[in-house]
């Protein structure tokens, strides 16, 4: 598999589903579709490090680093973020972007009807203050 499919794959897991105060992560046993329209691939073991994929492969041929959390995802799987291409945010972003967040979708619109503080909210998830899908806006409308 491809590390770039790879990290678009994990980015709900990881920022979403699995809270953690290490530094290191071990997904274990997950089976995951990459989107790519080809099978799924089971029994996969992905290692993050500071927010990174490290390494990602089968788990007879990965274990997890020393000292690393481990999330042992047996029936679990991990695929890529979903892009809601017509959504609707209004000003308690917070919870709606989490609740977004926990459905898989990691990227919403809010097209119109964005209040002029829009710019703010959107720095604040770049300092990872806001978290939840990220927004993509048309900020004003006609």
């Amino acid at each position: 598999m491809k590390r770039s499919s790879a990290i678009i794959i994990l980015a709900t897991a990881l920022f979403f589903a699995v809270r953690v105060s290490a530094q290191v992560t071990a997904l274990t046993h997950a089976t995951v579709i990459d989107g790519t329209g080809a099978g799924p691939q089971n029994d996969v073991t992905i290692v993050i490090e500071n927010g990174h994929i490290r390494d990602m492969g089968p788990t007879s041929k990965i274990s997890a680093p020393a000292g690393a959390t481990v999330v042992d995802l047996s029936g679990k799987f991990v695929l890529p973020g979903i892009i809601n291409g017509h959504g609707h945010v209004d000003a308690k972003r917070d919870p709606q972007l989490r609740q977004y967040a926990l459905y898989g979708v990691t990227t919403t619109t809010n097209m119109g009807f964005d209040p002029d503080d829009i710019g703010d909210f959107k720095a604040e998830q770049q300092r990872g203050n806001l978290r939840g899908a990220r927004i993509l806006t048309v900020k004003y409308r006609f």
